[in-house]
């Protein structure tokens, strides 16, 4: 497979995952968390949150070069 094709197509998984995870951070704490009393429930949730972007950031920047 083309080393670019495979970058390209790595970045748009990368990106999809992303939005996705930025959608459901604003659809689960206001729409199905909110009408729950504040519980351990919403903080799992942020956690669970905080761990999947700081995964994500990981695996979007593991193959950054210096390009000089």
């Amino acid at each position: 497979m083309n080393s670019k094709l495979k970058t390209r197509s790595g970045f748009i998984i990368w990106f999809t995952l992303l939005v996705i995870s930025v959608l459901l951070a604003t659809v689960i704490p206001y729409g199905i968390l909110g009408t729950l009393s504040p519980s351990l429930v919403v903080y799992g949730f942020w956690l669970l949150f905080g761990v999947v972007i700081i995964g994500l950031i990981v695996w979007g920047v593991k193959d950054w070069r210096n390009g000089q």
